[in-house]
């Protein structure tokens, strides 16, 4: 998305920082929105339905769209002045959806793929990537056989940047593990809860979660603490789905919220825009997010509207 929609932005006025910060803040919407593997890992882990789990995410994912989309028109509507609803035509939408089917064919691939079972999700981005590839050297003819080594080492130097990280992020987990923090911290957030209030105890569970994501990777947060924050909320008389919706909302605001934020340095990469100055920009997207996590925590029915009481 940042090489796609990087150039849109900046061509339209809005600075280099605020559009990397734009891309990486709605790419958090990918882990909420369904299907998402991260609330696959979440059910697994925690003996939640997984259906149940990406059904509940529908609309707090549309939600927190929902509230990015009306700040981000806010915070550029000196930037890029809009005609309005009045620039909105259907048959551009449709002659640009036919324009971009081979790009709905590579979703509905992936998509398909894992509804059935026919590969997990790492096989599918390597299925994805093989078809985009065909795609671009048989039918648009974009690539060609010299841009190979090019786009090869492009991407091994994003991995570079990706998987250090990644590391870090398990060498956390195991040293949270021997230091047997789990039972203790477990017991406070339930005296907490019964002595003081749950609303106090769930208020202090998410910021930790946004704390640990902002230090961690998103799977890596559900590892380690999904097993100890689960209980609590148990214990505090939450709905094993609805923490599930809240737990996974947080871990994918960590993706945006320095120091660590994997998809500021993902953009920082993939646009050529300095990590300082998107840190600059991106203080004012987290808004929008932490507003409507923090509604969907305080409303469940949100998360029962798509899988009923």
């Amino acid at each position: 998305m940042g090489r796609l929609l990087g150039p849109e932005l900046i061509s339209a006025g809005i600075p280099k920082g605020m559009s990397a910060s734009i891309i990486a803040a709605s790419g958090s919407l990918g882990i909420i929105i369904p299907p998402s593997t991260i609330f696959i890992v979440y059910g697994v882990t925690m003996n939640v339905s997984p259906v149940d789990l990406n059904l509940a995410g529908l609309i707090p994912g549309l939600i927190c769209m929902i509230c990015l989309l009306l700040w981000v028109s806010y915070l550029t509507r000196y930037i890029e002045p809009s005609a309005g609803f009045r620039a909105f035509s259907f048959q551009r939408l449709i002659t640009a959806g036919f324009k971009a089917y081979l790009g709905v064919i590579a979703v509905a691939i992936i998509f398909s793929g894992l509804y059935f079972g026919w590969f997990s999700a790492t096989e599918a981005a390597g299925v994805a990537a093989l078809y985009c590839l065909l795609a671009g050297l048989l039918v648009t003819r974009k690539i060609t056989f010299r841009n190979l080594p090019g786009i090869m080492r492009q991407s091994a130097a994003l991995m570079g940047i990706i998987g250090p990280l990644v590391v870090f992020s398990i060498q956390f987990q195991q040293i949270i593990g021997v230091m047997g923090v789990v039972g203790p911290m477990q017991e406070w957030f339930i005296a907490l809860g019964t002595d003081i209030s749950p609303v106090v105890a769930v208020m202090l569970m998410m910021l930790l979660i946004l704390l640990v994501g902002s230090i961690t990777e998103s799977v890596a947060v559900v590892l380690i603490l999904g097993p100890v924050l689960a209980p609590v909320a148990a214990a505090l008389g939450i709905d094993p789905v609805h923490w599930g919706v809240i737990f996974v909302f947080g871990t994918s605001i960590g993706f945006v919220t320095p120091p660590y934020g994997l998809n500021l340095f993902i953009v920082s990469a993939v646009m050529n825009v300095p990590y300082e100055e998107i840190i600059r920009s991106v203080w004012r997207l987290l808004l929008p997010l932490l507003a409507a996590w923090i509604l969907v925590a305080a409303l469940p029915g949100f998360t029962q509207l798509m899988i009923g009481p």
